[in-house]
């Protein structure tokens, strides 16, 4: 005899009986319902058992007599249904079992559990289960509020809402001072409720969740007396779908007060926006335990091309998905050196609109991406992955914003040599689109990289170290550099001009020193200094071409009132903040290129010569002596350690990178 787990209270409870072989002769058989172990009352279930068997379709019923049948020759199963009594007090799991016996013969029994908390099931009359709702005696349940239910219906619990809010329906059961709970899947709790007169009258009480992202959840509601008792509890579910780009509100919600583009529209809440740790994959995966300064913005829409650094005009018909930052598919080709992480998107329509076409007047769809990077990154190309052939080639257009040929351009906004901005075109189907058809869908991973410089001989680096007072040091000589960035308080900086040969223009300036104000100062022998007691000293120097004649860009003379002085472009002078700090524009001094520019980054150094045994010593070294990657003794071992090696044999300097990368490469516990 088996029974059924899950009866809802009100249907019937069906038995089915089936003997070990058919019999050749009429079976009597008696049927008893009721046992010592059972925990429903009397009136918890009919007195009237029917049985009956089926011979294909066809239902046969078989007559009840003083609590036996007669089993017809050859039958083998069948189905005893009982009735239960449905109402509406809440009386949890009955059980009740039901015997069959074979005179003289063998007997067994079933049993059926009656539950009514909305949880049973209603079966057919072979004990199949059905699509009717279950029986619920509890008087209370819990539902997504439809005022915070935006989905397609009212009722589908789908919502864009992350602050969504859940009724518990409770009835009479509800009682000023009683307490609603609410349990997340974890089995904490994240949401509580006091229960008000109001309520009470209201018969509902409202609890909120909190803050959600995106994905359903499974709460359970619960409504405890006033000395913490269970009264009854609810299950409540909820599905929260917001901008669909793959990047969690909470993320998009933890840096520039969740509007990154100053819209007045929360990131999380626009298609055409994400905003998102952008610095490393280790920020990516921190999400909002990222520092806020590594969170930039992925847009779909295009810029001005007589204001590139302007505010990005979104595509209104765009739907941004599958963002996310991740490692190399495979190295980068030779000479040149990855600055970035790999950033993926996918560019399509929203809702069955169509995607935007930017340009009409070309083949294709073309849309535009614009990345807004959290701090520049120095670079000179876009490169990407082409999966297919297992290689990666150059991506990069006419620099144009006004045209929309395929490829990124690079945007160095506030003229220090790194880029802020990438702007990148893609072609439905294009060369630059990785799903490779035409279907109104982009995919589109690519990486920053920076080719590695190779100096020719009109372009020498000059070195530049900032040294404790805020004063620069510049020298050609990398040695002599090494000297001044001694002690923790120096820092080497890089390269920060060329010095320029003769052909080019290309005069002596020779370093100068102050010992009354500590300034250093560099000036063609002969020249004026900025004020007296300069005292002439050895040193390297660099040559550059006169004021307005050379082949770059004019250097400007900056001194403040404690007589330091600054040799830096007006766009460097505005990047240093120089105006704000007290110094003074004395005019122009010298010109010259920054061909073979690069500012140092320690961790980048690093990373970029990861495979050298002597950098695998040092990091060693310093993760044994260090915790920070941002301390002075660590920052000066690293810079001391590459100017020695640009001496010896040449090296790469490597390109901006974090303690995170650092970690990643050789697998320490460094902090930022």
């Amino acid at each position: 005899v088996t029974g059924l787990p899950d009866v809802s209270e009100g249907s019937s409870a069906i038995y089915t009986v089936t003997l070990g072989s058919a019999s050749t002769a009429a079976t009597e058989i008696s049927l008893a319902l009721g046992a010592s172990g059972d925990t429903a009352e009397a009136d918890d279930h009919g007195a009237t058992l029917t049985v009956y068997y089926f011979e294909g379709d066809t239902r046969h019923e078989l007559v009840v007599a003083g609590g036996k049948i007669s089993l017809p020759a050859g039958v083998t199963t069948f189905f005893v249904s009982v009735p239960t009594t449905s109402d509406a007090v809440y009386e949890g799991a009955e059980s009740r079992a039901l015997t069959a016996s074979v005179t003289g013969g063998a007997s067994d029994s079933g049993v059926s559990t009656l539950v009514d908390d909305g949880s049973g099931t209603v079966y057919d009359e072979r004990g199949l289960p059905t699509d009717l709702e279950g029986d619920d005696d509890r008087g209370l349940s819990a539902d997504l509020d439809p005022t915070t239910d935006n989905g397609p219906s009212d009722t589908d619990r789908i919502t864009s809402i992350i602050f969504p809010e859940f009724t518990l329906q409770a009835g009479n059961l509800l009682e000023a001072g009683q307490t609603v709970v609410l349990i997340g899947p974890d089995g904490s709790v994240v949401g509580t409720a006091q229960v008000t007169p109001e309520d009470v009258e209201a018969g509902t009480v409202n609890v909120a969740p909190g803050q959600l992202d995106d994905g359903t959840y499974v709460f359970t509601a619960r409504l405890l007396d006033d000395q913490g008792q269970l009264v009854g509890e609810s299950p409540v579910t909820v599905t929260v779908i917001t901008d669909r780009d793959g990047v969690q509100p909470s993320v998009e919600l933890a840096a520039n007060s969740g509007d990154f583009n100053g819209d007045g529209i929360s990131d999380w809440e626009q298609n055409n926006v994400a905003q998102l740790p952008l610095t490393s994959v280790a920020d990516f995966l921190a999400g909002i335990a990222a520092p806020e300064a590594s969170f930039g913005a992925i847009m779909a829409g295009t810029v001005s091309a007589d204001n590139p650094g302007g505010s990005v005009q979104l595509d209104p018909t765009a739907q941004l998905l599958d963002i996310s930052l991740s490692e190399l598919p495979a190295p980068v080709p030779e000479g040149m050196n990855a600055v970035s992480p790999v950033f993926n998107f996918t560019v399509t329509s929203q809702d069955s609109a169509a995607l935007q076409d930017m340009d009409a007047t070309r083949a294709g769809l073309q849309t535009r991406v614009v990345i807004d990077l959290p701090v520049g990154v120095a670079a000179d190309s876009y490169i990407k992955w082409d999966a297919a052939s297992s290689s990666w080639f150059e991506f990069l257009d006419d620099g144009d914003l006004a045209t929309f040929d395929d490829g990124a351009t690079l945007l160095d906004l506030d003229s220090d040599g790194k880029i802020d901005r990438l702007v990148v075109t893609l072609t439905d189907g294009g060369v630059g689109d990785e799903d490779g058809l035409v279907n109104g869908t982009v995919v589109d991973p690519g990486v920053l990289v920076l080719k590695t410089p190779t100096a020719g001989p009109d372009a020498s680096p000059v070195y530049s170290v900032l040294l404790a007072n805020g004063d620069r040091f510049y020298t050609v000589d990398i040695g002599e550099a090494a000297t001044m960035a001694q002690g923790g308080a120096n820092v080497f900086e890089g390269a920060r001009f060329d010095s320029l040969e003769v052909a080019q223009g290309g005069r002596q300036l020779l370093a100068n020193y102050n010992p009354l104000t500590g300034d250093w100062y560099f000036a063609v022998d002969g020249d004026a200094m900025p004020y007296i007691c300069y005292e002439r000293m050895p040193g390297a120097g660099f040559q550059a071409a006169a004021a307005g004649q050379g082949p770059g860009a004019d250097f400007h003379l900056f001194m403040n009132g404690s007589g330091i002085t600054q040799l830096v472009t007006l766009a460097q002078a505005g990047t240093l903040g120089l105006s704000g700090q007290g110094f003074s524009d004395l005019g122009v001094i010298f010109n010259t290129t920054a061909t073979s520019a690069f500012v140092f980054d320690a961790e980048g150094y690093l990373i970029a010569n990861q495979s050298s045994l002597a950098v695998q010593t040092l990091v060693q070294s310093l993760a044994a002596t260090y915790t920070r990657s941002s301390d002075a003794g660590f920052i000066e071992a690293v810079e001391q350690h590459y100017m020695a090696q640009v001496q010896l044999t040449g090296v790469a300097h490597g390109g901006a990178a974090s303690a995170a990368d650092l970690n990643d490469a050789f697998g320490t516990a460094f902090t930022g």
